[in-house]
């Protein structure tokens, strides 16, 4: 869940820009690494009384995969459409 939190907030920051600052505050972090927290520790207990918990862990991890690929996919058409403008303003200058 952490490095899907990482690849969120890199893709943030390129899809914002100057507007990443204002968007994504100091607080909102604190609040997500507590939702953060406490859903993984709520997993590890469910974990530890219930016996299809590896059904849980599973749903977890692929629902991380998705949204952590899915998440550098756009930054990487985001990057190579911006390399592409700059190529272009290079060959018109």
């Amino acid at each position: 869940m952490t490095l899907t939190a990482i690849s969120v907030d890199r893709f943030l920051a390129v899809k914002l820009g100057i507007r990443y600052r204002q968007v994504v505050t100091l607080r909102k972090v604190w609040v997500l690494a507590v939702i953060i927290l406490l859903s993984n520790t709520a997993t590890a207990v469910v974990a530890l009384y219930i016996s299809y918990s590896s059904a849980i862990f599973s749903i977890d991890v692929i629902l991380c995969i998705i949204v952590s690929r899915s998440c550098y996919m756009k930054i990487y058409r985001i990057l190579r459409h911006q390399q592409a403008q700059v190529q272009q303003h290079v060959h018109q200058g």
